[in-house]
């Protein structure tokens, strides 16, 4: 499980370098920029939203004991 995880992010950063290395000025469009932080913060809102999954697992885990 954890290998999966690990390649698909290797694989969404090398994406990203290799967006970046074709397209270097690519962040200079205001309006694209706003896009791709947006996206970036949709994937972190993600990684915080399975935590907290987590944490509510293991609570209702403990207090089930």
């Amino acid at each position: 499980m954890f290998c999966e995880i690990k390649s698909a992010s290797d694989s969404f950063i090398f994406r990203l370098e290799h967006c970046f290395a074709l397209y270097p000025d690519f962040l200079t469009n205001v309006e694209i920029e706003a896009k791709v932080i947006a996206a970036l913060q949709k994937a972190e809102s993600y990684i915080v939203h399975l935590k907290e999954q987590h944490r509510q697992h293991l609570l209702e885990t403990t207090n089930s004991q």
